[in-house]
This record gives C-alpha cells, sequence and structure tokens, in this order.
C-alpha cells in the first residue's frame, strides 16, 4: 500500500483571483515537503 499524506493550512483567500490563491497554496505545499 501507497502512503498517504493529509495535511491542511488556513490562509487569507482573495475573492475571485485564483491565480493567486492557487499560488499561495502551491507555496504551501512546497514548504510542507
Amino acid at each position: 500500500m501507497t502512503d498517504l499524506r493529509i495535511a491542511t493550512a488556513q490562509f487569507e483567500n482573495r475573492s475571485g483571483d485564483k491565480a493567486y490563491n492557487l499560488s499561495v497554496i502551491d507555496q504551501l505545499t512546497r514548504r510542507a515537503k
């Protein structure tokens, strides 16, 4: 069985700014590795 890692993070999103929100998620996931 493959390991599965699950995490949660809270950040202040910008309503309607998908590019910004995804970039924040990308930064947070890179830091978590």
